[in-house]
């Protein structure tokens, strides 16, 4: 989980440091408003899901069950690579 966290971060952070161009082209439709607001109003609202994601796998008990299910469901055999 921390992998993640820290991959999700990263992702977040690069991309607020480099939007996609074409997002500011007139000639591509968009959402009605201005767009730069429209870009930083999306980042923030991912920045608040992952800091919920994070809190909630804060807590022990959640984490277990996310183990626990992941175990129930051999998500690891079918989609992780062991080192």
């Amino acid at each position: 989980m921390e992998k993640q966290g820290e991959a999700s971060r990263r992702s977040i952070e690069w991309v607020e440091l480099h939007p996609y161009e074409v997002m500011f082209m007139e000639q591509v439709p968009a959402l009605p408003g201005d767009r730069a607001g429209n870009l930083k109003k999306s980042i923030e609202g991912i920045k608040s899901r992952a800091e919920k994601d994070a809190q909630y796998l804060a807590d022990p008990k959640n984490l277990e069950a996310l183990h626990q299910g992941r175990l129930e469901r051999h998500v690891d055999e079918q989609f992780c690579w062991k080192e």
